[in-house]
Parts: structure tokens; sequence; C-alpha cells
């Protein structure tokens, strides 16, 4: 956060531990937690995430990667919509999760693997 609050000019950060149900990770039920931190930069909000336990693609991605970009979020008002949108142009979904007033999916083309692309639904 302090690296990103200096380069992006960030001065408030909201941060949550979030309690996802319906968890599930490459086609099967997942068992992860994680930390976010969020902040605004104009309409783009900027997501900092941190595993706490449990397998998932942010866990695996530090693993291989280190610390860097891991996915790109698109703000949907139907989530299963835009999944099948996104499955007819070869995407799956990786991983997923659904909390109150919140629900995400992440979706991967196995032809292109170097995008991971979040479709995050709130109500």
């Amino acid at each position: 956060m302090k690296f990103y609050s200096a380069v992006f000019n960030v001065s408030e950060w909201k941060i949550l531990t979030p309690d996802y149900a319906e968890r599930t990770l490459k086609g099967r039920p997942g068992n992860f937690r994680m930390k976010v931190a969020l902040a605004l930069l104009g309409n783009i909000e900027l997501e900092l995430v941190q595993p706490l336990e449990g397998e998932s693609l942010n866990a695996q991605f530090l693993q291989s990667h280190g610390d860097g970009l891991h996915h790109v979020a698109s703000f949907v008002s139907n989530i299963a919509e835009s999944i099948a949108r996104l499955n007819n142009l070869g995407f799956k979904v990786v991983q997923s999760g659904k909390r109150p007033g919140a629900e995400f999916a992440y979706l991967q083309n196995p032809e292109e693997p170097s995008i991971i692309i979040e479709l995050l639904k709130r109500s």
C-alpha cells in the first residue's frame, strides 16, 4: 500500500477481509481467504490482494511471480451473462466467490494465459 500510495498519490484505502461463500478454484470447491485493500483513482479502482490461507490464484501467482499485476477487473450488472459472453471467446471460470453485496469470477483463456479477467458484480 505504501508503494502504490506514493506512485498514485492515494491517501485513502478501504481494507476488507471478505467472508466469501460458494468459493471455487479451477472447477472445484475452494477454501481460501484473502485481505483486500481498495483505492479509487478517478474512475479506476486499485485492488491489492493478500492471500491469507488456502490455495488460490492469488497465492499461486505470488509463489510463481512475486508481487505484480495479477488481473484486470470489470464491473458488470449481470455476472452470468458476462461469463457466458466470455465463455464464447474461450475464457473459463478459474476462481469465483460470493459474499453479501458482491460476487466475483476470475476467467482465463487457455490460449491467452497471460491475462486474467475479473468480473465483479456489486449490489
